[in-house]
């Protein structure tokens, strides 16, 4: 099985510094009913819920449209359309070098549905060191490095233990989508 898919640059800086102008223009709508399934992984990350059904229609059209191309021609789970109804967005500053530890996310314990991929849009409007993505095989880190491009869309089944290192300098931007379906058969 492949264990991921990226779309290097989907959108250009000028384009990402409109989402993120867009999501901080919108955080005032962010909801914090959606905080009880904010993971319980040792994170040093500030992290927003933002309704993704706010962000430009232009920019969630394409991000959508990409990633059922991937479930559709990699993955081919069974996931809703429609979805998600709100995203993470993650600010990982240097000051506390931010990190995200080793997890999954599939924790969607008493829920009808299963989370099935993970979709990540690096949003970083200035540069930054460190904090590279990385996903665990065989008790192994691998370094996904085409992620640490602002604007590159990277999709992976959920179920795949990944990790955030430590930012050492700047900030890192990325908003995480989490795609569901019905429970894994």
């Amino acid at each position: 099985m492949l264990h991921h898919w990226y779309w290097v640059k989907l959108f250009n800086m000028d384009q990402v510094k409109l989402i993120v102008k867009d999501i901080e223009s919108k955080l005032s709508l962010a909801s914090h009913e959606h905080d009880h399934i904010l993971p319980t992984y040792k994170n040093t990350t500030s992290t927003r819920i933002f309704p993704y059904n706010k962000l430009d229609i232009n920019y969630r059209e394409l991000i959508d449209e990409k990633i059922e191309f991937i479930n559709s021609e990699i993955f081919g789970f069974e996931i809703y359309t429609k979805q998600p109804s709100y995203a993470f967005v993650n600010w990982y500053n240097f000051k506390n070098k931010a990190d995200y530890d080793l997890h999954l996310d599939m924790h969607n314990l008493g829920s009808l549905t299963d989370i099935k991929l993970t979709a990540i849009l690096n949003l970083s409007t200035d540069s930054y060191e460190g904090g590279e993505f990385a996903m665990q095989f065989n008790n192994t880190p691998t370094i996904i490095n085409e992620i640490n491009e602002s604007g590159t869309l990277l999709v992976f089944p959920s179920f795949f233990l990944h990790k955030v290192f430590p930012v050492t300098k700047g900030t890192r931007i990325s908003m995480s989508l989490w795609m569901k379906g019905p429970h894994w058969k």
